[in-house]
């Protein structure tokens, strides 16, 4: 490998690594207006989540787009096997999760529920222990379709592709709540991982980061604008839970100003690759490479300890401090577990690999 080539996977490492500590510190916010038990909504923290939420999440499908640049070069097979794999781990991580939670007291099925409850996630893609999971099924769906549509070797596969994206295109501009597999994301989350494949095979398209840092800061400031109405900027459209503001939740369906989300995702997520290649170092990239074991588990994180930071309240000189060293602390702690945590998700996603290539045996396929 030569030097350039090395340098464009640091930096693509390094985006990557942006993108998960925005998610990490994005839930660290929450805890300063999201459900609070004393009913306090703390604006500012609130405010610089809304702008995180533009664009991070568009942000991690570019890079996934990026590091699975060769896709179209691979067998259906070998992409239907990485793309199960991440169905079974997220089951897997729901599973774990829900055990911990029950079994200890911390987390109660509804009241109407049994334990069968635990198994539809894998039948519908939704209702998971750990609200960030959805990524993994979306992600798993996107590759597939976004591969189908590449190749075009196959008019079934292709056709099929090309219906499932209208399908999620009605979705992704009607809906205003979580879907079957995620279905509302799958438009998105398809043009941002297209564009990722695009921008790892020509890489000096990529923006310079003077022009990064400028669509960066469009995107932080286009963010503020969004009121959470699906056509218009004037009219206020709030959210149940964000006392009269709206934000992007991408889980949800929610994009607000459909116009202004494709605008603010799209300067942000670029802009904040092209900053994270310039000035990305060893620890980002380092953090890139370990980021779905940060993710799955500050997933955890957010369902244990979310509430207790919640509880906290955020008055006074203790308080303050409290919920800064929550912030601040944040990313920190989780670098400093992962030794711990990646041996788990090692395992959990070796235990998925093994079982996708059982279900594919007859195929064949290569690991990927």
């Amino acid at each position: 490998m030569n030097g350039e080539a090395r340098r464009r996977d640091d930096g693509l490492d390094a985006a990557r690594g942006l993108g998960i500590a925005l998610v990490i510190v994005g839930h660290a916010l929450e805890a300063q207006f999201l459900g609070r038990p004393d009913g306090v909504f703390f604006s500012p923290s609130f405010r610089a989540w809304q702008v995180i939420y533009a664009f991070h999440m568009p942000l991690f499908f570019l890079v996934s787009g990026a590091a699975n640049r060769d896709i179209a070069a691979k067998s259906f097979g070998e992409v239907l096997r990485g793309s199960i794999r991440l169905l079974f781990l997220a089951w897997f991580c729901h599973a774990l999760v829900a055990a911990i939670g029950i079994g200890s007291g911390w987390m109660r099925l509804p009241a109407d529920a049994g334990y069968d409850s635990l198994l539809m996630p894998f039948v519908t893609g939704r209702g998971w222990s750990m609200s960030v999971l959805w990524f993994l099924v979306s992600l798993a769906i996107v590759r597939v379709l976004v591969h189908a549509l590449l190749v075009r070797r196959s008019i079934l596969a292709t056709g099929t592709a090309a219906v499932a994206m209208g399908v999620g295109a009605l979705a992704f501009v009607a809906s205003d709540g979580e879907t079957l597999f995620q279905v509302a994301t799958w438009v998105p989350g398809g043009a941002f991982f297209a564009l990722g494949i695009f921008f790892a095979h020509h890489p000096r398209r990529l923006p310079r980061p003077a022009i990064g840092a400028a669509a960066l800061a469009a995107a932080v400031a286009l963010a503020m604008l969004d009121r959470g109405c699906r056509w218009s900027l004037t009219e206020i459209c709030p959210a149940p839970d964000l006392a009269g503001h709206a934000a992007v939740r991408m889980v949800f369906g929610d994009y607000g100003h459909l116009p202004l989300f494709v605008v603010t995702a799209l300067l942000g997520a670029v802009g904040a690759w092209s900053l994270a290649v310039a000035i990305g170092g060893s620890r980002l990239a380092a953090m890139g490479r370990a980021s779905l074991t940060l993710y799955l588990l500050n997933g955890a994180a957010l369902v244990f300890l979310g509430p207790v930071g919640a509880a906290v309240a955020t008055t006074g000189i203790s308080g303050v401090v409290f919920h800064l060293l929550w912030v601040v602390g944040a990313v920190p702690v989780h670098v400093a577990l992962i030794p711990l945590a990646g041996r788990v998700v090692h395992r959990l996603s070796d235990v998925a690999d093994r079982l996708a290539a059982l279900m594919l045996a007859d195929r064949r396929a290569p690991a990927g």
